[in-house]
């Protein structure tokens, strides 16, 4: 009986120093590199096979051509817009007040508007690029874009893109907004001032053309929003000058509508209103995206990963197997 109750103590002793045996053992870096070894073959087919993935991926993708212009916003002399800004303060004082945008920095509105969906989807709509952004694609053949048959019927003027819901097979202007937005990038250097506006187009030459486009647009499309309110300042001082008896009110008033004048001749006499061109779009020669060679070496070296983590995964399986077979030698 006193035996019978010593036995569980000693069983429990054994797993114990079972336990510490069958611990995984570490590999060396010896060990590694014979396991690799062993399973090159595997290593270099997963790899290849990325490899060629990687290849017939971005033998794919569509050629998209790059072009930039450098832009340096128009400043306002004394008498432009900035008078409005000399003569804020002693308007305020007659009761007159000024609007706000004309006011503020015009290189800030400027720089706003360039990237404004408004602006932006009456630039889509006025060329008609709704079909060109997301109905068309490159023909190597005719060397132009030609709309894809898949995404919309030339002969009918239908959209028949595929879609989910909530999106609609003929795009929406938002839609059209955000993939244009993809193509186009504006930046400032903070040191200069100068504005640099990059497009991506599939057509070289088309890419030219409508960067040439977007900068004549936003220098008109500024213009009349500026000649739009000062027509509505002048209409609103004149009115205010006809309530007026007081010849110190009189003055602040001529002063202003005087402003008002200016940016109505500057408007009228200059085209590159807020952004004058100093280095123009040219056709670009070389593909800016895809970066097919980047992606290849990004595929292999993925393939190579992966094939590397499968083998040792095999070899953590195959040991966790080994180990849960040995029988225990429990006396």
């Amino acid at each position: 009986m006193v035996q019978n109750l010593k036995r569980p103590e000693s069983i429990s002793v054994e797993h114990s120093d079972i336990n510490t045996q069958t611990q995984y053992r570490e590999l060396s870096l010896i060990d590694m590199w014979q396991l690799l070894w062993n399973a090159k073959w595997l290593v270099c087919a997963v790899t290849t096979l990325f490899a060629i993935a990687s290849i017939v991926f971005a033998l794919t993708r569509s050629n998209f051509y790059q072009t930039e212009v450098l832009l340096a916003p128009v400043s306002e002399g004394p008498g432009g817009l900035s008078a409005l800004g000399d003569l804020g303060g002693l308007a305020s004082l007659a009761g007159i007040r000024i609007s706000r945008s004309q006011s503020n920095n015009p290189t800030v509105n400027a720089m706003a508007s360039f990237t404004s969906k408004l602006f932006i989807i009456e630039f889509i709509e006025k060329y008609e690029l709704l079909v060109p952004l997301l109905g068309s694609k490159w023909d190597p053949e005719q060397r132009r874009m030609v709309a894809d048959p898949e995404l919309y019927d030339e002969n009918q003027k239908l959209w028949v893109r595929d879609v989910s819901p909530p999106k609609k097979p003929k795009p929406s202007s938002l839609e059209a907004y955000e993939y244009f937005m993809t193509l186009l990038q504006v930046k400032t250097d903070e040191s200069t001032g100068l504005v640099t506006v990059t497009l991506l187009w599939q057509d070289p030459i088309e890419a030219q053309r409508m960067l040439g486009l977007l900068v004549q647009e936003i220098n008109e499309y500024l213009k009349n929003k500026d000649l739009v309110e000062a027509q509505k300042s002048i209409e609103f001082l004149q009115a205010q000058l006809k309530k007026t008896n007081l010849v110190e009110m009189k003055e602040v008033v001529f002063q202003l509508i005087e402003s008002q004048m200016k940016t109505v001749m500057l408007a009228d006499v200059r085209d590159e209103y807020a952004f004058q061109t100093l280095d123009p779009a040219v056709v670009p020669e070389r593909i800016a995206q895809p970066r097919r060679k980047l992606m290849v070496v990004i595929g292999t070296l993925l393939g190579g990963f992966l094939s590397v983590l499968i083998v040792f995964l095999r070899w953590y399986v195959r040991e966790l197997k080994d180990k849960s077979a040995e029988p225990l030698n429990v006396t």
